[in-house]
């Protein structure tokens, strides 16, 4: 399964009812693969490519791909942002 932007607009709580259900799928066996902006879930992500290090021409490049926890502190903005919220992340 793809999904592109699936939280977007989303209630926390909504979210969180959407990472239940991309468990079940995950459950079966199934991949499910996600195109996300939002930073709690890809710190509850098993897999992140991180892109950047902007937008448009500024991006392109893949700045990470690996486990959520094994960025590297000056791989771009993302890295910023993100450890902070291991602790905080949705469940996956």
């Amino acid at each position: 399964m793809v999904l592109d932007e699936p939280v977007t607009g989303l209630h926390p709580a909504d979210v969180q009812v959407l990472v239940d259900a991309f468990d079940v799928l995950l459950a079966a066996g199934n991949t499910v693969v996600l195109a996300e902006h939002d930073l709690h879930l890809a710190a509850a992500a098993d897999w992140l490519i991180d892109m950047g290090p902007g937008s448009g021409e500024a991006g392109g490049t893949v700045l990470h791909c690996g486990r959520p926890d094994a960025l590297r502190p000056d791989s771009g903005p993302t890295a910023e942002y993100l450890p902070g919220l291991h602790s905080q992340s949705i469940t996956a």
